[in-house]
Protein backbone atom coordinates (compact mmCIF):
# COMPACT_ATOMS: atom_id res chain seq x y z
CA UNK A 1 0.00 0.00 0.00
CA UNK A 2 0.86 3.27 -0.57
CA UNK A 3 0.55 6.71 1.77
CA UNK A 4 0.57 6.01 5.80
CA UNK A 5 1.56 2.91 7.38
CA UNK A 6 -1.16 0.85 9.45
CA UNK A 7 -2.18 2.54 12.38
CA UNK A 8 -4.35 1.03 15.52
CA UNK A 9 -5.65 2.60 18.12
CA UNK A 10 -8.03 1.81 20.98
CA UNK A 11 -11.72 3.05 20.37
CA UNK A 12 -14.52 3.04 23.20
CA UNK A 13 -15.60 -0.23 24.71
CA UNK A 14 -13.41 -2.95 23.75
CA UNK A 15 -13.30 -2.38 19.67
CA UNK A 16 -10.33 -0.83 18.08
CA UNK A 17 -9.91 1.69 15.18
CA UNK A 18 -7.25 0.56 12.06
CA UNK A 19 -6.34 3.26 9.48
CA UNK A 20 -4.12 2.86 7.09
CA UNK A 21 -2.87 4.23 3.11
CA UNK A 22 -4.49 3.55 -0.42
CA UNK A 23 -3.14 1.16 -2.30
CA UNK A 24 -0.68 1.85 -4.92
CA UNK A 25 -2.81 0.51 -7.90
CA UNK A 26 -5.54 2.54 -8.87
CA UNK A 27 -7.87 -0.31 -9.63
CA UNK A 28 -7.85 -1.23 -5.75
CA UNK A 29 -10.61 0.52 -4.63
CA UNK A 30 -11.26 -1.62 -1.57
CA UNK A 31 -10.05 -3.70 1.57
CA UNK A 32 -9.81 -6.42 3.77
CA UNK A 33 -9.21 -7.31 7.00
CA UNK A 34 -7.85 -9.98 8.10
CA UNK A 35 -6.82 -11.66 11.75
CA UNK A 36 -4.73 -14.21 12.75
CA UNK A 37 -2.96 -15.18 15.84
CA UNK A 38 0.41 -14.32 17.26
CA UNK A 39 3.16 -16.48 16.57
CA UNK A 40 1.50 -18.64 13.76
CA UNK A 41 1.81 -16.32 11.16
CA UNK A 42 -0.38 -18.40 8.23
CA UNK A 43 -3.42 -18.05 10.41
CA UNK A 44 -4.98 -14.85 9.69
CA UNK A 45 -8.72 -15.73 8.48
CA UNK A 46 -11.06 -12.64 7.35
CA UNK A 47 -12.18 -10.65 9.77
CA UNK A 48 -14.23 -7.97 7.21
CA UNK A 49 -14.06 -8.75 3.22
CA UNK A 50 -15.09 -4.94 2.53
CA UNK A 51 -14.11 -2.16 4.33
CA UNK A 52 -16.98 0.05 1.54
CA UNK A 53 -13.53 1.38 0.01
CA UNK A 54 -12.88 3.32 3.48
CA UNK A 55 -8.88 3.15 4.48
CA UNK A 56 -10.11 3.19 8.29
CA UNK A 57 -12.23 0.63 9.89
CA UNK A 58 -13.96 0.65 13.76
CA UNK A 59 -14.61 -2.98 15.21
CA UNK A 60 -14.43 -5.57 17.99
CA UNK A 61 -11.57 -7.78 17.36
CA UNK A 62 -11.60 -11.59 18.33
CA UNK A 63 -10.38 -12.86 21.34
CA UNK A 64 -6.60 -13.27 22.45
CA UNK A 65 -3.37 -12.63 21.14
CA UNK A 66 -3.48 -11.17 17.12
CA UNK A 67 -2.37 -9.46 14.47
CA UNK A 68 -3.64 -7.41 11.74
CA UNK A 69 -3.39 -7.56 8.11
CA UNK A 70 -5.14 -4.86 5.74
CA UNK A 71 -5.49 -6.33 2.03
CA UNK A 72 -6.33 -4.29 -1.64
CA UNK A 73 -8.40 -5.14 -3.46
CA UNK A 74 -10.43 -5.05 -6.55
CA UNK A 75 -13.82 -6.64 -7.64
CA UNK A 76 -12.28 -9.65 -8.40
CA UNK A 77 -8.92 -10.01 -6.61
CA UNK A 78 -6.81 -9.42 -3.32
CA UNK A 79 -3.49 -8.27 -3.73
CA UNK A 80 -0.63 -8.27 -1.71
CA UNK A 81 -0.95 -9.54 2.17
CA UNK A 82 2.74 -8.43 2.59
CA UNK A 83 5.82 -8.79 3.26
CA UNK A 84 7.81 -11.06 6.39
CA UNK A 85 11.45 -9.43 7.72
CA UNK A 86 13.09 -11.42 5.20
CA UNK A 87 11.17 -9.66 2.35
CA UNK A 88 9.09 -13.36 1.54
CA UNK A 89 5.59 -12.67 0.46
CA UNK A 90 2.88 -13.48 3.26
CA UNK A 91 1.06 -16.66 2.59
CA UNK A 92 -2.48 -15.91 1.00
CA UNK A 93 -5.66 -16.95 3.86
CA UNK A 94 -6.20 -20.46 3.93
CA UNK A 95 -10.38 -18.89 3.36
CA UNK A 96 -9.52 -15.68 1.58
CA UNK A 97 -11.79 -13.44 0.73
CA UNK A 98 -11.44 -13.44 -2.97
CA UNK A 99 -8.23 -15.26 -4.97
CA UNK A 100 -5.07 -13.94 -4.63
CA UNK A 101 -3.34 -11.81 -7.89
CA UNK A 102 0.01 -10.01 -6.47
CA UNK A 103 0.22 -7.42 -8.97
CA UNK A 104 3.91 -5.01 -9.08
CA UNK A 105 2.82 -1.30 -8.50
CA UNK A 106 3.13 1.34 -11.30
Amino acid sequence: MAGPPLTLRRAAGDRITLEWGASCREGDTDFAVYEGSLGRFDSHLPHHCSTGGATALTYRPREGNLYVLVVPRDALREGSYGVSASGAERPASAAPCLPQEIRPCP
